[in-house]
């Protein structure tokens, strides 16, 4: 089970609360997590099981699941390993596909509208992740994990390494 919150480090001063706990079988295993402006928090798991709307309150933790439709894999919108929320959407990651934009397209405060965004696909949970707002504001990274897809080089790459490998102590069986 979970791990009790005596069992944490905390610096003095501070104080550790579990609010939740994630039940695998109904919601997955999550793996990414990321606040939204209204103080809540969207959450998806690694698999299939969705993505999740967090609110927390004085009274409790309220989650629910967005069921959104992937318009690529027409199944649950799910297995994200990047969410940030940047220009009035929640941009999606999924594990070694595509990036979304997910938006409020009526303006009634859910998120409804899936939208694939042109991207590199690749790498499955190893290759792209993390999705984060660049140092201006204005544009989006996506962050490589060791199976992504090289860039290929330009002009500003000269002295980018050309070429790595997984460096496997054993030999993979």
């Amino acid at each position: 089970g979970p791990a009790s919150t005596d069992e944490i480090t905390v610096a003095p001063g501070f104080a550790v609360d579990q609010l939740y706990t994630v039940p695998k079988d109904q919601q997955g295993s999550w793996v990414s997590l990321c606040r939204e402006p209204g103080g809540g928090f969207y959450a998806c798991d690694q698999g299939d099981k969705g993505l999740f709307h967090i609110r927390v309150s004085e009274s409790g933790v309220d989650v629910t699941n967005l069921e959104l439709t992937d318009p690529v894999k027409k199944g649950p919108l799910s297995g994200a390993q990047g969410l940030v929320w940047a220009f009035d959407s929640l941009w999606f990651h999924r594990n070694g596909g595509h990036l979304f934009r997910v938006s409020d397209s009526d303006g009634d405060g859910r998120l409804d509208l899936v939208e694939k965004q042109p991207s590199e696909t690749g790498g499955g949970e190893h290759g792209n992740h993390a999705v984060l707002v660049d140092e201006t504001g204005d544009n989006l990274y996506v962050v490589g994990g060791n199976h992504a897809n090289i860039p290929p080089e330009d002009a500003t790459a000269r002295n980018r390494v050309q070429s790595w490998d997984e460096d496997h102590l054993l030999p993979r069986m």
